[in-house]
């Protein structure tokens, strides 16, 4: 999305005229939802705690909060996602059914 885009975008989700002014709040908002692993971290929780992917040199005692498997589901737009689980708490992506 270059900078018109995110203009177009901003104005058209606030309502606002051509003339209007475009606050850092609005900005923040529209970053945020364009991905949602961004709408997550920003607005989600597990157990009362933040959402999180990725744990900084895999903490052993932070192994279940490693989830780098995450974000390429969640950011996956296809109409349709095929997800391959096994038992263990790994997942894989699969192609997409179109």
């Amino acid at each position: 999305m270059d900078g018109k885009q995110l203009d177009k975008a901003i104005r058209e989700t606030f309502n606002l005229k051509p003339g209007d002014p475009i606050t850092t709040r609005q900005v923040n908002y529209m970053l945020q939802m364009l991905r949602p692993t961004n709408y997550l971290l920003a607005h989600h929780k597990i157990k009362g705690n933040p959402v999180t992917y990725n744990i900084p040199n895999r903490d052993e005692t932070k192994a279940l909060m490693h989830r780098n498997w995450q974000p390429g589901i969640l950011n996956d737009l296809s109409q349709d996602v095929v997800i391959e689980k096994s038992r263990q708490l790994g997942l894989k992506i699969s192609s997409a059914i179109e």
